[in-house]
């Protein structure tokens, strides 16, 4: 049915490029469905020719001779109306617009909800009819020039006998063009799962445009029909059939069927990657990530059963498993088992001596003699196993951990406590004695004597070489630097050795008419001190570097009947020994000064750092000296000090007239038997009577004396611990 519209609501109409339906009838409005629905065609019919002219000739002017007023043109007939055909529908991607359609019957039917269906394509407009001609225009009344008298006489008033022409009908109006019909719009295609799009809108008056392909789901597109006066459209293409919407990667599905090509469903998702790793499982992303820890993981490749999925995400041991690293187990911890024979993966690290339970849940002490990989071996003072208080069971002090090494009572696989130094067979078998040792105890100096009516020989000896002989017969080494070690040719010169060099001394005199003897030397071997032998008797000489080593007497000759040094601190600056007068004290400054003690008293020994002097009083005792201060007992009444560590802490000696026995003094523990300090820490001296101590290293730790041992006397060498 048309509705009555006014002209003016008419020519609106045709101006109009928008869909016509509105102009013959209220369309009705349908709401999309889930699936697209199809655009429906609305004929655009054109409006009618439009109406005649008003036909009336221009108004005649006065004339004297009237004519036939012209006729005037029909108004020229109407265009047709623009053929315009509703919108084409677009497909919708899930829920589409709403379709106007003019019709209930005119609703396509529903898609399928997982594809939109085509919509359909629209009709072209039908062409407007043409208009109808104008009516002819009626003669003018007035006369106007170009009248014509029909009778002309004599006497006639004017315009009297005119006659006005007749009125020549008007042109009719031209027929309004036909218009094309509309162009049918393309169906829009369907998204895969998407929402129906809008129809399209159809153009105006072209030819039919060809339907759009359909997708999967989407009906095929309708082709367009010809509307009145317009082309004859050409048949829309079939679509082909679209793909169900499938998913990404990371959605969630039950099958492999369900997602793209190239996908496949795994741990609940569409995943990029057929499978995942050990520990791994495929994500939100759609890719394999580390998602299981310390859990088995029944997904993906198995780790279950002894395995399980350690903190890293890769597939390791569980605790209680037997293991060879902590690479191997899931905790990171490979530990000993309680009897120590395995190791085992534990959630715990344990500590010496303890080893993880059978179920790998904690650490509990192992079993007395379990082994423990932990406690050491031999080579320090361990038997590597456990014993019952939890601990790592120790080897007996004094036990051989090594060659020359032992066991002491701290536990420490060192050098020996206690060791003679021997003779050397088979020209030196009668004796030994030790009488200097190096500031850091590697090196002892003494001398070795063969059988009766055999000479004497210099030795240097370390753990490494044994005892080895210094060049030169009837020689003697009493003491030792970090250059060169000090003697005498026994009963001529004193001498300095360097490596295996002999080097002579010569006495004060400059020549070695008189003996001389070295008894100490500064720790460079610049400076050395002693005695030498002149027509005055024996006195306290020292050489030095700077005067081609040639004696210098400390004192005027005749000062004093007897002197001789024995002791020097380490950088040769401070001299000590003994007069006819008492000890004494030298320097380069100060000269020769005597020590308190009395006429007696002697001093041995200097410390390095030249703070404290050692050796004997006038009563017998053993004494230090600190600075200028009197002397100090050590302890005994019969005593002698004879050798002092670095700094005056350590002193060493012996105790004594006729049967001695070798002491140790510190400032803790004082004055004590060094053979009941060896016992005490393990080393066995039963078959020894140590006499004397006669030298020391500079940290107190090591002392070098003379004793008996199976009748023999020989040199010895000491490891406090």
């Amino acid at each position: 049915m048309f509705t009555h519209r006014t002209a003016v609501s008419w020519a609106i109409c045709l101006l109009s490029l928008v869909t016509l339906a509105g102009c013959f009838g209220k369309p009705m409005k349908i709401k999309a469905t889930d699936a697209a629905s199809e655009g429906k065609q609305s004929d655009g019919t054109g409006v009618g020719g439009g109406e005649a002219g008003p036909g009336d000739g221009p108004a005649i002017a006065d004339s004297k001779i009237p004519t036939d007023g012209p006729s005037s043109n029909g108004g020229a007939g109407g265009k047709s109306g623009i053929g315009d055909g509703s919108v084409g529908g677009n497909p919708s991607d899930a829920i589409g617009p709403d379709v106007v359609v003019d019709t209930v019957a005119d609703l396509p039917a529903t898609a399928d909800a997982s594809g939109g269906m085509d919509a359909l394509s629209a009709t072209g407009g039908a062409g407007g009819t043409g208009g109808t001609s104008g009516t002819g225009g009626v003669i003018g009344t007035d006369v106007g020039p170009g009248a014509v008298d029909v009778r002309p006489e004599a006497g006639d008033a004017p315009g009297a006998d005119v006659q006005p022409g007749s009125p020549v009908g008007g042109s009719g109006g031209t027929g309004g063009n036909t218009t094309s019909g509309g162009m049918t719009s393309t169906g829009g295609t369907t998204t895969t799962g998407g929402t129906p799009a809008t129809g399209g809108t159809a153009t105006r008056g072209g030819a039919l445009a060809t339907g759009g392909t359909a997708t999967t789901g989407g009906a095929p597109a309708t082709g367009g029909t010809t509307t009145t006066g317009g082309a004859s459209p050409t048949g829309g293409t079939t679509g082909s059939g679209g793909t169900t919407g499938l998913k990404t990667a990371g959605a969630s599905c039950g099958a492999t069927g369900e997602c793209q090509t190239g996908l496949t469903c795994l741990d609940g998702v569409c995943c990029t990657q057929s499978t995942c790793p050990a520990c791994q499982n495929c994500g939100a992303t759609g890719t394999c990530s580390i998602t299981v820890s310390s859990a088995d993981d029944t997904t993906g490749t198995t780790c279950t059963g002894t395995n399980t999925c350690g903190a890293a995400g890769t597939c390791k041991k569980k605790s209680g498993e037997t293991c060879l690293a902590a690479g191997d187990c899931a905790s990171g911890k490979c530990v000993d088992s309680l009897d120590g024979t395995s190791k085992i993966c534990c959630a715990s690290t344990c500590s010496t001596c303890q080893g993880c339970k059978s179920d790998g849940s904690a650490c509990a002490r192992k079993n007395a003699g379990a082994p423990d990989s932990t406690c050491g071996t031999a080579a320090n003072c361990q038997t590597g196993n456990c014993n019952s208080a939890g601990t790592c069971e120790q080897i007996v002090a004094g036990t051989t951990c090594g060659t020359n090494l032992y066991c002491t009572g701290s536990g420490q696989c060192a050098p020996k406590l206690f060791e003679g130094l021997g003779v050397l067979p088979p020209d030196y078998t009668d004796s030994s004695y030790a009488n200097g040792v190096s500031s850091d105890g590697s090196t002892v100096v003494g001398e070795v004597d063969g059988e009766a009516g055999e000479v004497t020989s210099a030795f240097k000896w370390t753990k490494s070489t044994g005892m080895t002989l210094l060049p030169g017969p009837n020689t003697v080494a009493l003491a030792i630097s970090s250059a060169s070690v000090v003697g005498s040719a026994t009963g001529q010169w004193a001498i300095s050795w360097t490596g295996t060099t002999e080097n002579d001394l010569f006495n004060y005199q400059g020549n070695n008419t008189y003996p001389s003897v070295a008894r100490a030397v500064s720790a460079n071997g610049s400076t050395i001190v002693g005695s030498g032998n002149g027509v005055n008797g024996t006195k306290a000489v020292r050489w030095v570097a700077t005067s081609s080593y040639t004696a210098q007497l400390l004192h005027p000759e005749t000062a004093y009947s007897y002197s001789e040094a024995f002791g020097v601190s380490s950088d040769g600056s401070i001299i000590v020994g003994n007069t006819s007068a008492g000890a004494f004290r030298w320097t380069s400054t100060s000269g020769l000064v005597l020590l308190p003690g009395g006429t007696t008293a002697g001093a041995n020994a200097i410390s390095a750092d030249g703070t404290v002097v050692v050796g004997g009083n006038s009563s017998g005792s053993a004494v230090r000296w600190v600075g200028s201060a009197s002397a100090s007992p050590l302890g005994s009444t019969q005593a002698q000090a004879m050798a002092v560590n670095r700094d005056g802490t350590v002193i060493v000696g012996f105790t004594g007239s006729t049967t001695t026995d070798a002491f140790v003094w510190d400032t803790t523990n004082g004055m004590r038997s060094l053979a009941t300090v060896l016992t005490n820490a393990g080393a066995d001296v039963s078959a020894w009577t140590l006499n004397q101590a006669t030298g020391v290293s500079s940290d107190g730790k090591v002392i070098v004396g003379n004793g008996s041992h199976n009748g023999t006397y020989e040199a010895w060498i000491a490891r406090l611990p």
